[in-house]
Parts: structure tokens; C-alpha cells; sequence
């Protein structure tokens, strides 16, 4: 929309200059799809629970599950922060203006009426059967103790690094998250700027 403007640098990396956090999330949406192309908004297609529409029997129990999940995303949405909605509806609109606007970019079954409740559905946790949670999370302790000690040995640490100006060559903090992932783990390099709001990269 006419609320953000996005420049990328010689790299490609978006920086991005929006009014509001609903501005964001659209500009979010649109270099993501830039950049990945029909996987942002297979995701969503996946967190509707309607990959078995398209891709056949072989997803429905994925389906399922992920109908599930997007249910308690639907009930659960007006619990959502203000902003967090805005974002996720702006993600959505982003995603169907892209989807619009270049179908030579994606299959021509791609959906472009999602919503920020399919946004809310792909970040929630699977709804799974609590006999089913709950083996899975003795499982999740069980492989996070053993990493835990696997650290321990080695000496690492996880999940975030944070140096204070003084330790950094350009006299500015830094802070670099999950240093034990690969460059390839799924990360999205940006610079958003929402002023008044945020500046971050």
C-alpha cells in the first residue's frame, strides 16, 4: 500500500519504512514472496489445514492436525494483541495483493483470500491430543537434557550472543541469535523502520 516504501541495498536485504505495523506486515509479505516465492504462501494454504486440496490424500493427516490449530487460532484471536492482529492481517493482505498481482509467479491454485487468522495459525503451536502432548513433551525435555549436556561438554552456548559496544569493531551493540544454527535455518535478513514505534534490523 501507499504506507510503506521498501529499498533493498546492493545485497538485497529490504529495508523498510512503514506508518504503521499493519503497513509492516504487508511489506514483510511482499519480500518474503520476492524472495521464496510460493513457499510464504504455501505455509499458509498448509496452516488453513488445506494442503490435501491440492496436493492429495497424502496431506490429510497434516490436514487435520491443522485444522485443529487453525480453530484455536479463530477462537482465540481477539485475545491477540492490537498490533500483533494488525501485523497479521497486513501479512495476509500482502500475501494476497503478491498472489494477485503475479500469477505467472505461483501455481494457479494459490488461494489470494487469506487472513490474519491463517497468519495467527502458522505461528501457534500444533493442537495435538493430550495423551499425544504429553508424550511429546517428555520427548522434547528428554532430547532438550541431552543437548543441555552436549553444550555443557563443548563449552557453547545457545540461542543468543549479545556484545556490548566496547567488544564490537564498530562501537555498536550487537546481537546475533541462535549462533549453533547454520546461515540456512530459515533466517530473513531486514531493516524495518515504523517511526515512533520501532527501528530494528
Amino acid at each position: 500500500p501507499d504506507r510503506v516504501e521498501i529499498r533493498r541495498t546492493a545485497y538485497g536485504v529490504p529495508h523498510i519504512q512503514a506508518e504503521d505495523l499493519g503497513a509492516f506486515g504487508y511489506a514483510m509479505a511482499w519480500v518474503q514472496l520476492e524472495d521464496y516465492g510460493a513457499r510464504v504462501a504455501h505455509g499458509l494454504v498448509r496452516a488453513r489445514g488445506h494442503l490435501a486440496r491440492y496436493y492429495g490424500r497424502d496431506s490429510l493427516d497434516r490436514d487435520f492436525d491443522a485444522r485443529l490449530t487453525h480453530a484455536r487460532a479463530v477462537e482465540t484471536w481477539l485475545q491477540l494483541q492490537q498490533e500483533t492482529r494488525a501485523v497479521y492481517d497486513g501479512f495476509a493482505q500482502g500475501v494476497n495483493d503478491y498472489v494477485r498481482q503475479h500469477p505467472d509467479e505461483l501455481p494457479a491454485w494459490m488461494p489470494h483470500d487469506f487472513t490474519g487468522r491463517d497468519v495467527a495459525a502458522l505461528w501457534m503451536e500444533q493442537a495435538v491430543p493430550g495423551a499425544a502432548l504429553n508424550w511429546a513433551d517428555r520427548a522434547r525435555r528428554l532430547r532438550e537434557r541431552a543437548r543441555q549436556d552436549s553444550l555443557a561438554r563443548e563449552g557453547e552456548g545457545s540461542n543468543a550472543w549479545a556484545f556490548a559496544p566496547s567488544r564490537s569493531r564498530s562501537g555498536r551493540a550487537m546481537l546475533l541469535r541462535n549462533p549453533h544454527l547454520d546461515w540456512s535455518a530459515g533466517y530473513y535478513e531486514a531493516h524495518v523502520t515504523i517511526p515512533g514505534v520501532m527501528d530494528f534490523y
